[in-house]
């Protein structure tokens, strides 16, 4: 009997030899650098160092971004008083301007009025001279 179960513990230890046997080089491939999970781990590891190398440069760069906006906004901040001031001159410049063309505008048309009122004038003395002149005889036709 003892020699029954030292076989069956000598065919167990084999088998048991076995299957770490082929359990070892099931993990040699599943860590192989190139075609296993190492190889995964390998490029995610990489792939995180450049994502961390992009985000540092990301926050970097919108934190120049962000220093150039303030800076930017306090300046257009600054800058209200002066262009609502600017704005307010023109409006006002406008309204002048306005009221200059329409009293230019009315002295002008005075001013056609009178010459108009000349040219009426000019030509009803013309008109009457001119009925003068054929009214009396001509000193050419008597002689």
């Amino acid at each position: 009997m003892e020699l029954i179960v030292n076989y069956i513990l000598l065919f167990v230890s084999g088998a048991a030899c076995v299957y770490c046997f082929v359990l070892a080089k099931r993990l040699k491939r599943l860590n192989d650098t190139r075609d296993g999970i190492g190889a995964s781990i390998v490029e995610m590891s990489a792939s995180l160092s450049q994502t961390q190398r992009t985000l540092r440069l990301a926050r970097e760069a919108s934190v120049e971004g962000i220093d150039k906006l303030t800076t930017l906004i306090e300046d257009a901040e600054k800058k209200v008083p002066e262009i609502t001031e600017l704005l307010d001159a023109l409006d006002a410049l406008g309204t002048i301007t306005a009221e200059d063309i329409e009293n230019a505008k009315t002295r002008a048309l005075i001013a056609i009025d009178r010459r108009a009122d000349s040219v009426i004038d000019i030509a009803a003395a013309l008109d009457s001279t001119a009925r003068t002149t054929r009214k009396r005889p001509s000193s050419r036709t008597a002689a």
